[in-house]
């Protein structure tokens, strides 16, 4: 964890992590945590024809857009274009998106900790396993 560079949890949001290639289970694509390239999250539910998803490149996975305007929580990850972005002090957001920065980066009442760029993960099917 950050706290604790030696402890490593795949998937865990670690700015600092060293790179390693995890296995994990989920029911979707994953929206937090850090990932690295091949690291493959294996489909709970494989009957809806989803075998996983990998990633394909190393980074930090975010769902969420960042928004102008939005209510944001401590913890709650956002990207802009191919950055991801942590909040680390609650608030409503600005007019303009954050930009990557070594420290707290101000927006609006928001603070943000630039986590990193962002994981891509590509969906594999069952067939494509056939």
């Amino acid at each position: 964890t950050d706290d604790n560079p030696h402890v490593i949890i795949p998937g865990y949001n670690q700015a600092k992590k060293p790179r390693i290639i995890s296995e994990s289970y989920d029911d979707k694509v994953p929206d937090y945590g850090n990932y690295s390239a091949g690291s493959i999250i294996r489909n709970i539910y494989p009957a809806s024809g989803i075998y996983g998803w990998v990633a394909v490149t190393s980074g930090f996975a975010a769902a969420k857009k960042w928004q102008p305007l939005q209510n944001y929580q401590a913890g709650e990850t956002v990207y802009v274009d191919s950055d991801v972005f942590r909040c680390i002090k609650a608030g409503s957001s600005g007019k303009l998106a954050p930009k990557a920065g070594d420290k707290a980066i101000p927006d609006n009442e928001v603070e943000w900790e630039y986590m990193g760029k962002r994981a891509l993960f590509k969906k594999m099917t069952l067939q494509e396993l056939r």
